[in-house]
């Protein structure tokens, strides 16, 4: 230990003690009081003032006892309560990152399993993430999210005093840079950069999943939809948070296939990813969702999300 660290030592020592000196001079007092109470009993003349001394010396000493009590189930209050606050703040935090997570790995991603996209999701490369966002058919229905839609919660979240106020000033920071990337991925993302196919393709289209089904809990997703031969009927092919099957509905959208590949799309994945992992770094690489742990944890061949019973 240094002398920086043992003069600090001895600052914080000296106002802890400071901070209970009216307790001690209380319970001195109490003692003196005390003994000269019992000295002066013998004396008759002096018995009501002995009495009296008595009744000051339990007083003195019974006050900080109180007081100390009081102290210490306030802290123990406050230490549960703070508690309870934390789990809720880093559950609604994480709740809107791991939508967020699921939103963006089907974008380079191929597996089916959500845990797999997410975890692929963290230690993917830029050449990899490129390439398979060039591969991956049909590009359309992945890229078409609403990701205002998701910006909007984000920005809802920062704007919680009681979310706000319990977030460090870094990981603040981290949010805000989530938000702008997130208005980079929904420029990125605007149907202009979507070509009309002119192949089989042509029969696609995207749709909101709400205009389908108002109850479904993803309103920031599109669906991906297949033309069908009776009119305006179309049938659901591409998400699986709607049950799939045929659908009325208005073909006004323009039909849709692939887009061109834009590396900035990558970029701002990538870019999102890595504010994330601060963020899972900060929190103990726990994310907490409905009272349930689930951790990241990192070994040699991948990245695993287990939950932690």
């Amino acid at each position: 230990m240094n002398m920086k660290e043992m003069i600090k030592n001895i600052v914080r020592w000296l106002v802890k003690v400071s901070a209970n000196i009216p307790y001690i001079l209380a319970v001195a007092l109490g003692v003196v009081l005390f003994l000269t109470s019992f000295m002066m009993d013998d004396v008759i003349v002096l018995k009501k003032l002995s009495d009296l001394l008595l009744d000051l010396s339990a007083s003195l000493l019974s006050i900080p006892i109180i007081l100390y009590s009081y102290e210490v189930v306030k802290n123990k209050i406050d230490h549960s309560r703070n508690k309870d606050i934390s789990e809720y703040v880093k559950m609604n935090v994480d709740r809107e990152i791991v939508t967020l997570l699921k939103s963006l790995a089907p974008l380079i991603m191929k597996e089916d399993a959500n845990t797999s996209r997410v975890c692929e999701l963290l230690k993917i490369t830029k050449s990899k993430a490129m390439k398979s966002l060039q591969d991956y058919h049909p590009l359309v229905f992945y890229l078409a999210t609403d990701w205002g839609c998701i910006e909007d919660r984000f920005m809802d979240m920062i704007a919680s005093e009681l979310i706000y106020d319990n977030l460090s000033v870094e990981e603040r920071n981290i949010f805000v840079k989530i938000v702008r990337e997130l208005r980079n991925l929904d420029y990125l993302t605007d149907p202009k950069f979507f070509r009309v196919a002119d192949k089989e393709d042509a029969k696609l289209f995207t749709i909101q999943g709400r205009n389908i089904d108002p109850s479904t809990k993803f309103e920031e997703r599109f669906l991906l939809m297949r033309k069908m031969k009776i009119e305006n009927t179309a049938m659901v092919i591409g998400f699986n948070d709607i049950k799939h099957g045929k659908y009325k509905v208005s073909l006004t959208t323009p039909m849709m296939g692939s887009a061109a590949v834009n590396e900035n799309i990558v970029e701002s994945i990538l870019n999102i990813r890595s504010y994330l992992e601060v963020w899972l770094d900060k929190r103990g690489n726990e994310i907490l969702l409905d009272s349930r742990n689930f951790r990241t944890r990192k070994t040699k061949n991948r990245d695993r999300l287990e939950r932690l019973e």
